[in-house]
C-alpha cells in the first residue's frame, strides 16, 4: 500500500500499543482534547455531545453506550462525534469502579446500606443463563437507579468543563483570525 508502514509489526507489538500508547496516557487524553475542540461546531454542541457520551458511558448497558450517546447527542442538539468521544469514559479500567459506585449509589438510595447481597458466583451464573427477572431487584434495579445518578453529575461537570475549554478555545482562534487579517496588507 501506498500509505502502509515500512515495518509490519506484529500482533504482539499492536497489542502492546493498544494497552501501553507510545509516549503517555497523558499524552493522549491531551491529543483526544485536542480533537475534540478542534470539531467544527458551537461550544454548546460540543459540550452537549460530550456530557451525552459521559452520561452513556455510565449505564450498565455494555455494547449500547454508543448508540445511547448519539440518540441523547440528537435529542439535545448536540454533536454526535463529541458524544461519540465522550463514551470513552467507560473503558476496561474504569468500567469495575463505574459499577461499584453505582451499586453502592443504588443500594443507598434504596435503604440496602450499599452492602452486596448476592455472592459473586451466583452472579456469573444467572448472567450465563440470562436469568435478568431474578436478579431485577437485588442487583440490577440499585445498578440502574445509581447509574442515572452517578452518571447525570458527571455529565454536567463534564458539560461545563467542554464548554468553558471550547468557549476558550474558540475566542482564542477568533483573535488569532483577526490579528492575521490585520497583519496583511
Amino acid at each position: 500500500m501506498i500509505l502502509d508502514s515500512r515495518h509490519h509489526r506484529g500482533w504482539l507489538s499492536s497489542l502492546k500499543r493498544l494497552v501501553w500508547p507510545r509516549k503517555s496516557y497523558l499524552r493522549s487524553l491531551r491529543y483526544y482534547g485536542k480533537r475534540i475542540l478542534r470539531i467544527r461546531a458551537t461550544p454548546h454542541a460540543l459540550a452537549a455531545g460530550f456530557a451525552a457520551g459521559i452520561f452513556a458511558a455510565f449505564s450498565p448497558a455494555l455494547g449500547l453506550h454508543i448508540l445511547m450517546a448519539l440518540l441523547l447527542a440528537w435529542g439535545l442538539g448536540g454533536n454526535l462525534i463529541a458524544a461519540a468521544f465522550g463514551t470513552a469514559a467507560a473503558n476496561p479500567l474504569t468500567i469495575p469502579l463505574m459499577f461499584a459506585g453505582e451499586y453502592k449509589i443504588g443500594t443507598t438510595l434504596f435503604g440496602g446500606g450499599g452492602e452486596l447481597h448476592v455472592p459473586f458466583h451466583v452472579i456469573g451464573a444467572k448472567l450465563m443463563h440470562l436469568e435478568f427477572g431474578s436478579m431485577w431487584q437485588p442487583v440490577l434495579k440499585p445498578l440502574l437507579a445509581g447509574s442515572v445518578l452517578l452518571g447525570a453529575a458527571f455529565a454536567v461537570v463534564a458539560y461545563v468543563l467542554v464548554l468553558n475549554a471550547a468557549s476558550g478555545f474558540a475566542l482564542a482562534r477568533h483573535r488569532r483570525m483577526e490579528a492575521r487579517k490585520v497583519m496583511l496588507p
